[in-house]
């Protein structure tokens, strides 16, 4: 698995996910301003359903899209709501002295260690992605899987995965109707946490820590999070367990065939045939 698979997987789910959304925002302008689009799907529909005389699909169709719509503006508040609680808690529980003692060892300012017996390790935040560890993480961690937990965060850091995975995940339960979209989020979670391991391995120099850090994370209880942030101890464990005890073991993921055929030719069928009723 390598960075430019994860940014296919990405670049993949923001194309199919962008052209369906543009339509469908295409199409409400169209009703709204009476502007004449060439072609777009929704609009195509529209006529196939006035051609076969089934106008009150018409209101189906429009009620769909809507729903869409609104389902990704509610999608993006409540996670932006989500992440403006969160920021609010870690300032509140913020432990001053840990938090500038690991900063300095690791010459950032990005590193924020909070008051919680819960152990976890997450990397939140858009622009400038910060760390956050609490104090239960030294309960059960040693330093040298402390820095490799560190590092792991880190690589979320530095290539914005907060930001990626909730495109991902926005995408993925907004347009539901399109199954390829929840295997490339998922996969892309696999690929980002694998990722993430082999960097933390390549800094510390050794595969011991990273994994026995990761061990004692899926035994301890861990909190749901929304998806604008990511986690240490996240899911696709048998893969990053796979990716440690056999690193040179192709563990590449296969397509779905049958998701691909169902999610991907719908829209280029649909866009052929509507095409051509357009013009009948």
């Amino acid at each position: 698995m390598t960075k430019n698979y994860a940014n296919y997987l990405l670049l993949i789910s923001v194309l199919i996910s962008g052209s369906i959304l543009l339509q469908m925002i295409w199409y409400i302008y169209s009703l709204t301003s009476n502007f004449d689009i060439r072609f777009n799907l929704f609009q195509a529909c529209q006529q196939l359903f006035e051609m076969f005389g089934v106008p009150f699909l018409e209101y189906i169709l429009l009620a769909f899209v809507a729903f869409t719509l609104l389902h990704l503006l509610w999608f993006c508040m409540i996670q932006i709501k989500k992440l403006h609680n969160l920021r609010t808690k870690i300032t509140g529980l913020t432990c001053s002295e840990l938090s500038r003692e690991w900063n300095s060892r690791f010459q950032t300012n990005r590193i924020h260690v909070i008051q919680c017996e819960q152990p976890f390790a997450i990397t939140v935040g858009f622009t400038k992605p910060q760390i956050v560890l609490t104090t239960g993480l030294w309960d059960i961690l040693s330093d040298e899987e402390m820095e490799s937990v560190i590092y792991h965060e880190f690589h979320h850091s530095y290539q914005f995965d907060p930001m990626k995975t909730f495109m991902m995940e926005l995408f993925a339960k907004v347009l539901w109707f399109l199954p390829i979209l929840k295997w490339l989020a998922q996969q892309f979670s696999i690929v980002r946490e694998v990722l993430a391991d082999n960097y933390a391995i390549n800094k510390s120099g050794q595969r011991l820590h990273i994994s026995s850090a990761l061990l004692k994370m899926i035994n301890s209880k861990q909190v749901q999070h929304p998806a604008s942030f990511v986690s240490f101890a996240d899911g696709s464990i048998n893969y990053r367990i796979q990716n440690m005890i056999e690193p040179n073991t192709s563990n590449k993921i296969k397509w779905p065939l049958v998701n691909s055929a169902a999610s991907l030719s719908i829209f280029t069928l649909l866009s052929l045939v509507f095409s051509k009723l357009l013009h009948y």
